[in-house]
C-alpha cells in the first residue's frame, strides 16, 4: 500500500507502486551540483558557445556557431582527402613504374623470340638443304653402284646376272 505524506514538507506524492525507486525521488528535488572536474572544460560556459538550441543571443550566434562547426568539419575532411590524394599519387607512380618495367621485359622477350625463330628457321632450312644434298648424293651413289653392278666384272658369269 502506498504511503502518502501530504502534510510533510519536501515530500512529493509518488506513484502507486510498491517498487523502491530511490530515496532522491521521495526526498524531493535537490539542485544538481556538478562535482568539479580537473583538467576538463568547466561546466559553466559563456552564453552563445553551447549547442544552438540553448543559445540566448539570437540568430547571429547560431550562424557563427554553425559556420565554425562546418568550417572545422570541412577542414578535417579536406585534410583527409589531401592525404588520400597523396597516397593515390604514390600508388599510381609505383604502378606506372611497374608497367614500364613489364613493357621493357616484354620487348626483350619479343626480340629474343624473333631471334630464336630466325635461328631455328635457318637451322631447319640448312638441315633440309643438307638432307637434300645428302639424299641426292646417296641417290647418285646408289645409281653408280647399280650401273657398276649391271656391268659384268671379271670372273662373274652372265648366268648370275640373269638370275636376278
Amino acid at each position: 500500500m502506498p504511503i502518502l505524506a501530504a502534510g510533510l514538507p519536501g515530500v512529493v506524492a509518488g506513484p502507486t507502486t510498491n517498487l523502491n525507486i530511490g530515496l532522491d525521488y521521495w526526498v524531493g528535488q535537490t539542485p544538481s551540483v556538478n562535482p568539479p572536474t580537473y583538467g576538463k572544460v568547466p561546466a559553466t560556459v559563456a552564453s552563445g558557445a553551447t549547442v544552438p538550441n540553448t543559445l540566448v543571443g539570437g540568430n547571429e550566434k547560431v550562424c557563427e556557431w554553425l559556420i565554425l562547426v562546418l568550417s572545422c568539419y570541412f577542414q578535417v575532411e579536406y585534410e583527409e582527402l589531401a592525404q588520400r590524394v597523396e597516397v593515390l599519387k604514390e600508388e599510381n607512380a609505383a604502378l606506372r613504374a611497374e608497367v614500364d618495367h613489364i613493357r621493357k621485359e616484354y620487348d626483350q622477350l619479343v626480340a629474343q623470340n624473333a631471334s630464336l625463330k630466325e635461328r631455328t628457321g635457318q637451322t631447319t632450312k640448312e638441315k633440309e638443304d643438307s638432307v637434300i644434298k645428302e639424299s641426292s648424293q646417296h641417290t647418285d651413289h646408289i645409281a653408280r653402284r647399280r650401273s657398276l653392278s649391271s656391268e659384268p666384272q671379271e670372273g662373274q658369269s652372265d648366268s648370275k646376272q640373269s638370275g636376278k
